[in-house]
């Protein structure tokens, strides 16, 4: 029929083809803006118009003349036109089905111009299955569901039962996923058996009598149409057992159930299912000989074969004996049916018992006496090794046996004694003492060594030589620095450290050589540290001493904290001359010196140390009133001297106002003193007579003022002549 159909279809394009082009013959010499609609008629025709729940590919055939423009188009979106869309004249276009995952058929329209093609396509085969084909409830009865999942929400199904015990509560009829819930009733007598149809699938139901055993789970018998198989239908496991799979190939909803046969292995979760699925089971450790069991999975034989699990343990592992040789046994653990043998690895280990053992047993052996070097062998006893020594029979002595040297080290040897044919070594117990050689030997023979010389304390080591201990001790050879080597402080209290740098294990001490100087830290060391020392605040005259560190000599050199004080601060001394004495206040050897100012006040004794007077001369005066202030100890004295003279100013003030003016001032003076004028403002000035012997005249000029009122003075041979001015 497809081959009819096909040839039907090529003839109907030929026809089709043929007529249009007869149509359009004519003369070259007539035009046309547009064909007429007589002669754009179209044949249409699709490649294919029927399609698969999985969709596919297509072509639309157009013929029609050449002038005739053309457009094609979809009637849904689950059918698409490939571009280019549109053309003229003959020609084709290419369009996509897409799958439908509905299992409702459907169709829709390519359009054409005014023709239209019907495209149809069928709906997806609706697939079911069940979340359990088999259902064991107890006495009691009770109500219990079982999941319906299928693969399009417009897929339908039913669930029905013919057995009176068992009712169906909900989900008779569904479509999509959802559930049937049945319920049983309690039951009086003895176990009974009955089934539900759900979406075409039976289910067991099993209801237990009070007391009843569980049974064994039931074959679930194939649906029309199911067959089944296993991934593989044998596999082997570990002694160590453990979870393993086997996948089931079936279709879907084709229910099945596993059990195992042997109590070594079990089904992991649910005994049943439904469709292809992977089916989990556990297989026990072994620790026994091999062992075959079986799975039934689907009414198919899974063989498992489980490696030998036998293991064993020797104790002790080992064994020691001296050059005299012995016994000794050695025991086997393992199960019963386990086998094992043993076996000497050398001639001089005879096995007396256990050559051979099925389960738990001993090994015995005895091991001969050794005349030679020491020796290694072992027994193999159930597959594991038992290692086995004996001490060598060679007897050694060394000469001499200990050694004494300075400090600045030393060399020599060490003869060993020993029969021919015995080997030995020598080793060096500390890195000071050096084997130059002799490092080994085989019967009698030297060692020649080396001692390094010592920087550090005393010290002993070794040498073995052959098992024996040449014992050696070498004398303290340490050295000791300190850095710095001294310091300078100031009189205030202070601090620091000395850094002893020696040999690590050098001992030494330190310590003061003054009570002013106090070791806080470090007063004794061993090997490289620090001194921490404190010294005292100073009020006295420079000083120095040391501290002792390690047999060095730390100098320390702190200056004078020497203060003064002079009391009183200042005397007074008349006209006529005088001599005073202030008291100097220090510590005892501080020196001091006093000297003068302006030359009329001098020290008969300008130097001296301690506390103490500090003497001086006042020269007579002439003048004016005067002070002269003078050093004692670094301090100021004030020497204040009357004049012999009186002088009186006349007038003792003046007034101004803001423009300011000038004046004159009449000294009259008792006694033939010089005196001197003197303005203490800025806006006062002395424009003559500044200065004078015996009586005289001081004339003076006001500034104008441009502020506030103002006071300012005129000093005159002591006395003090005002000047106000206002604004």
């Amino acid at each position: 029929m497809g081959t009819a159909m096909s040839s039907l279809r090529v003839h109907a394009i030929v026809a089709i083809l043929t007529v249009p082009l007869a149509m359009s013959c004519g003369s070259s010499s007539e035009t046309a803006t547009s064909p007429s609609p007589a002669r754009c008629t179209l044949q249409v025709q699709a490649e294919t118009s029927a399609f698969p729940p999985a969709g596919g590919s297509g072509a639309v055939r157009i013929v029609t003349n050449r002038e005739c423009a053309w457009s094609v188009r979809s009637e849904a979106g689950w059918v698409s036109v490939a571009n280019p869309a549109e053309g003229q004249g003959d020609g084709s276009v290419n369009f996509t089905v897409a799958s439908n995952a509905d299992p409702t058929p459907r169709g829709a329209g390519l359009s054409v111009n005014d023709q239209r093609l019907q495209i149809s396509q069928e709906g997806r085969p609706c697939q079911l299955s069940l979340s359990s084909n088999f259902e064991q409830v107890d006495a009691t009865g009770g109500e219990r569901t079982i999941e319906v999942n299928a693969n399009a929400d417009a897929c339908t199904w039913a669930a029905s039962t013919n057995d009176p015990w068992i009712s169906i509560v909900a989900g008779r009829e569904g479509h999509g996923d959802g559930n049937v819930t049945f319920r049983l009733e309690p039951l009086a007598g003895g176990t009974r058996t009955g089934s539900l149809a759900v979406a075409g699938t039976s289910v067991q139901v099993v209801q237990l009598a009070v007391g009843a055993p569980v049974p064994p789970v039931p074959p679930i018998p194939p649906g029309p149409g199911c067959t089944y198989s296993l991934a593989t239908p044998a596999m082997n496991v570990s002694q160590s057992g453990g979870p393993s799979q086997v996948a089931i190939i079936t279709p879907n909803g084709c229910g099945w159930s596993a059990r195992s046969n042997v109590g070594w292995m079990s089904i992991i979760g649910s005994p049943f299912g439904s469709g292809p699925a992977v089916v989990s089971f556990a297989v026990e450790a072994t620790a026994g000989a091999s062992r075959t069991g079986t799975l039934t999975i689907a009414e198919q034989t899974l063989t498992v074969v489980q490696a030998a699990g036998c293991s064993y343990v020797v104790d002790p592992t080992f064994h020691n004996a001296g050059n005299s040789g012995g016994s000794g046994s050695v025991g086997v653990q393992t199960v019963a049916g386990c086998i094992w043998s043993s076996a000497s690895g050398a001639p001089w280990i005879t096995i007396t018992e256990g050559v051979s053992g099925n389960g738990p047993g001993k090994v015995a052996f005895t091991i001969a006496a050794n005349s030679g070097t020491a020796r290694q062998a072992s027994l193999t006893i159930a597959g594991q090794t038992v290692a086995v020594t004996q001490t060598d029979g060679c007897a050694y002595g060394i000469s001499p046996s200990t050694q004494s040297v300075g400090a600045g080290g030393s060399s020599g040897t060490v003869s060993v004694t020993t029969s021919a044919g015995c080997p030995w070594t020598a080793s060096s117990g500390a890195s000071w003492i050096t084997i130059n050689s002799g490092g080994s030997g085989s019967g009698p023979g030297q060692v020649a060594y080396t001692i390094a010389a010592n920087d550090g304390p005393a010290r002993q080591g070794s040498l073995t030589i052959a098992g024996r201990t040449f014992a050696v001790s070498q004398e303290s050879g340490c050295s000791f620095n300190i850095s710095p080597a001294g310091a300078t402080v100031a009189s205030t209290a202070s601090s620091g450290s000395v850094s002893v740098t020696t040999t690590a294990g050098c001992a030494w001490t330190a310590s003061s050589g003054a009570p002013w100087i106090t070791i806080g830290s470090g007063g004794s060391g061993s090997g490289p540290g620090p001194v921490g020392y404190s010294i005292a605040a100073n009020s006295g005259p420079a000083r120095q001493s040391s501290l002792t560190i390690a047999g060095r000599t730390f100098a320390i050199a702190q200056a004078s904290g020497c203060t003064y004080s002079v009391s009183p601060s200042g005397v007074d001394v008349p006209a006529a001359g005088g001599t005073g004495a202030p008291t100097v206040t220090t510590a005892p050897g501080c020196p001091w010196s006093a000297s003068g100012g302006a030359g009329w006040v001098t020290f008969p004794s300008p130097t001296s140390v301690g506390p103490g007077p500090a003497p001086f001369v006042a020269a007579g005066n002439t003048g004016q009133p005067r002070i002269d202030t003078v050093t004692i100890a670094g301090q100021p004295f004030t020497v204040r001297q009357a004049s012999p003279c009186t002088f009186t100013l006349v007038p003792p003030f003046a007034s101004y106002d803001g423009n300011g003016g000038s004046g004159a001032i009449l000294v009259i003076v008792i006694g033939s003193c010089t005196w001197t004028a003197t303005s203490t403002a800025e806006w006062i000035r002395v424009t003559s007579g500044t200065s004078g012997t015996g009586d005289g005249l001081v004339q003076f000029s006001v500034l104008p003022a441009a502020g506030a009122n103002r006071s300012g003075t005129i000093l005159i041979g002591g006395q003090t002549f005002t000047v106000n001015q206002s604004r």
